[in-house]
């Protein structure tokens, strides 16, 4: 959370235990990341991490993330990186997640998944959405949606607002 503050971002926590994120991350700009904290481990030269929740003490469910958040940020201790990965990104498995820090013996790179492509940097949040793939351009609501907070006037009473909302 310390780095991501340190990038200029607004951070949210989850209220309870049913979140399947650790933090929504608010770029104020008008984008919101929903960000799952994991831990790497750096083994042979690569960072691994679950890409998946047990929670044994509620009866040993698996939760999986796909189309629940939008990345992992993964910091590793044996290394003191820090990254961010897409959901969607190549390196990522229903069940664990790799990203090369070394060559490896064999010589093969043609799949690799370079740690070095998923570093957070501070001092360039914008990549951020890059990589999630975001057109901060275009964030105009769809035709027919407008904003709660568009729609109402600067003050307004808790009684105007459950008119407004039962209306």
């Amino acid at each position: 959370m310390e780095r991501f503050a340190a990038a200029g971002f607004l951070m949210c926590t989850p209220f309870g235990h049913c979140a399947p994120y650790d933090i929504i991350l608010d770029d104020k700009r008008g984008r919101m990341y929903r960000i799952q904290v994991k831990t790497g481990r750096l083994r042979r030269g690569v960072i691994f991490f679950n890409c998946y929740s047990r929670h044994a003490h509620r009866g040993g469910s698996v939760t999986h993330y796909v189309g629940k958040i939008d990345a992992f940020a993964v910091y590793c201790p044996d290394n003191e990186g820090f990254y961010v990965v897409p959901i969607d990104a190549p390196a990522v498995t229903s069940a664990l997640a790799s990203l090369r820090v070394t060559a490896p013996a064999n010589n093969i790179r043609k799949t690799i998944n370079w740690a070095r492509d998923y570093v957070f940097d501070e001092s360039n949040p914008d990549v951020l959405n890059t990589r999630l793939r975001v057109n901060l351009v275009n964030l105009e609501p769809p035709m027919g949606i407008e904003p709660m907070a568009f729609s109402l006037p600067r003050k307004c009473s808790t009684t105007e607002l459950r008119r407004r909302w039962s209306g």
